[in-house]
C-alpha cells in the first residue's frame, strides 16, 4: 500500500467515526425528547383507585391532580363556573387519564391533550381561534441558563411587542420563588405561545401555567399578564383571575 493510499484510508476511517458520532449523537437527543414525552404517557396510565374531589371546583380539582400524579399542565380555557362551582369526581378503579375525562365532562366546553410534554386543558372553541393570544405565532424564542420566571418575562415581552407593534413599556413579573430553582434551556421558533408555556412547564417538571382570564378576553393583555406560573402546590389560585 502507498502513503497516499494509507493517508486516504486513514482520512476514511476518521469521517466515518465523525458520522457515527453524529448520527449517535442526534439518536440520542431524539431519545430524550421520547422518553420526557413516554415519562407524561406513563403518569396518564398510573391507576387510580378510591379518588373523591370533595366537591371542589373544576380547576383547583385539576390542580390537585397535577400535584398528586406530578403532571406538568396548562390551563387556557378559565371560566366562572370552573373556578367557584362544585363538581362531584369519584373513581373507584381507573387510570390518571380516565380521571382527567371525567372531570372535563364536569363543565361544558372543556377538553384535555397531551401537547409538548404537558396536559394541555383547553376550550375547544378558542383554540384555533386567531384573536386568541396564545395562538400567536413567536418566530423565534430562545432562553439559555434561565430560571421558568426569567422564561415566562422573556415570552411577556415579547407577546407585548408583537401585539402592540410600538415600544410599549414592560413590566417585569417577580413570579415564585419555588420556580427559581431550575435552570432552563429552550429553543423554538414559529410557535405558538401556548406551545411555548407547554414546553416551559414540561421542562421545568413541578410548575402548572394557566389563564388569567375568560375565553371571550384572551384578544388582549391585562395588565398582571395573560396568564399566571404556578408552583404544583398551588391548587386555589382564585386571585388571580380577572373576569370583570
Amino acid at each position: 500500500m502507498t502513503e497516499n493510499e494509507k493517508r486516504y484510508k486513514g482520512k476514511k476511517c476518521r469521517w466515518l467515526l465523525i458520522l457515527a458520532l453524529l448520527l449517535f449523537g442526534s439518536s440520542a437527543a431524539k431519545g430524550t425528547v421520547h422518553q420526557r414525552i413516554a415519562k407524561v404517557e406513563d403518569k396518564l396510565a398510573i391507576k387510580v383507585a378510591n379518588f373523591n374531589n370533595q366537591d371542589k371546583p373544576l380547576i383547583p380539582t385539576l390542580l390537585g391532580i397535577a400535584a398528586d400524579y406530578q403532571l406538568p399542565m396548562g390551563i387556557e380555557r378559565v371560566v366562572k363556573e370552573a373556578v367557584e362551582q362544585p363538581i362531584t369526581v369519584k373513581i373507584e378503579q381507573g387510570t390518571v387519564s380516565n380521571l382527567l375525562d371525567r372531570c372535563i365532562r364536569q363543565v361544558p366546553g372543556y377538553a384535555w391533550a397531551i401537547r409538548d410534554g404537558a396536559v394541555h386543558v383547553y376550550g375547544v372553541e378558542e383554540l384555533s381561534q386567531p384573536s386568541n393570544l396564545f395562538n400567536l405565532v413567536i418566530p423565534s424564542f430562545e432562553v439559555k441558563n434561565e430560571t421558568l420566571n426569567q422564561a415566562s418575562n422573556g415570552l411577556r415581552m415579547q407577546l407585548i411587542f408583537a401585539q402592540e407593534k410600538t415600544g410599549a413599556v414592560v413590566a417585569s413579573f417577580p413570579g415564585s420563588l419555588a420556580l427559581e430553582d431550575k435552570q432552563l434551556n429552550v429553543k423554538a421558533h414559529n410557535v405558538t405561545v401556548r406551545d411555548i408555556l407547554n414546553r416551559l412547564v414540561a421542562l421545568h417538571g413541578e410548575a402548572v401555567w394557566i389563564a388569567r382570564i375568560p375565553p371571550q378576553k384572551l384578544s388582549h393583555i391585562p395588565q398582571a399578564g395573560l396568564w399566571q406560573l404556578l408552583p404544583r402546590s398551588v391548587q386555589d389560585p382564585k386571585n388571580i383571575f380577572e373576569f370583570n
